[in-house]
């Protein structure tokens, strides 16, 4: 049977935690809700996975080589919270005083140590589970490296595994789901559309009248006696002409011979 390795991207995990349990404080006002959640995650991990190693990786809070190759790499993201922040040394500490072997390097984000761990230890012949709340993860999956998304709330986690079949089936599914919304939109607009066309007008008994010229006639003011019209209907032109004309304002009916 093949030996399995634990792989957790650190800040994720802990972030997941910090978000999804109540705050926590010990006697010295020292916030603690990430580190208990971090921990009951990592615990529920082993007790499933039950490997033969373990390994968190964090990130360096320093420039990496993406923000050298593009300076403003991830410069919309919210700086990290606080009373999150104070944690990170703390579950640090915490490892390694559980004997857990963590990981970090400067100029290197932790995906970027986790994705170099996963595809090494699955040539070495080892099944692989990466724990990780950031999906773009989801592309290290294959028959032998497992995805697993933790999701606490309200102090409960359910965790979502994924190989690179789970990631194929929810790519389809996402894009199916994509189309069939694009195509109820597009069926809106189009319902839209055919509203305001000419034609269905034309079809309910509506006629569209223009003078020789092709100039759209709007009032009896535009045309006088023997004038031509064309009259467009839905299958064909009507050829006229003006014998009188009779104009109407809500009131005011005034008969004129031209």
């Amino acid at each position: 049977m093949s030996e399995k390795i634990v792989l957790i991207d650190g800040h994720s995990i802990l972030n997941r935690a910090f978000y999804g349990v109540p705050d926590l404080t010990n006697s010295e006002g020292l916030h603690t809700n990430a580190v208990y959640g971090f921990l009951n995650i990592m615990f529920k991990i082993l007790e499933e996975e039950k490997p033969e190693y373990l390994t968190v990786a964090f990130d360096v809070h320093a420039p990496t080589f993406r923000h050298e190759m593009f300076a403003e790499y991830k410069g919309t993201r919210k700086p990290m919270a606080d009373e999150l922040r104070q944690q990170v040394p703390v579950i640090k500490e915490v490892l390694q005083a559980m004997g857990v072997k963590t990981i970090e390097k400067a100029g290197l984000e932790a995906d970027d140590l986790l994705g170099t761990l996963a595809k090494r230890c699955e040539e070495m012949g080892m099944e692989v589970s990466v724990i990780s709340g950031d999906r773009d993860l989801l592309q290290l999956a294959t028959e032998h490296v497992k995805i697993r998304i933790p999701k606490t709330k309200q102090g409960k986690t359910e965790i979502e595994d994924y190989y690179a079949a789970d990631v194929q089936e929810r790519i389809q599914s996402a894009m199916e789901q994509k189309i069939k919304d694009k195509r109820h939109r597009l069926s809106l607009y189009l319902e839209r559309f055919h509203g305001l066309s000419p034609l269905r007008k034309l079809n309910q008994g509506y006629s569209y009248v223009s003078d020789k010229e092709g100039k759209t006639l709007t009032s009896v003011s535009q045309v006088k006696q023997g004038d031509g019209l064309l009259i467009y209907v839905t299958d064909g032109t009507i050829e006229a002409s003006v014998q009188n004309t009779k104009a109407s304002s809500y009131g005011a009916d005034t008969d004129s011979e031209k």
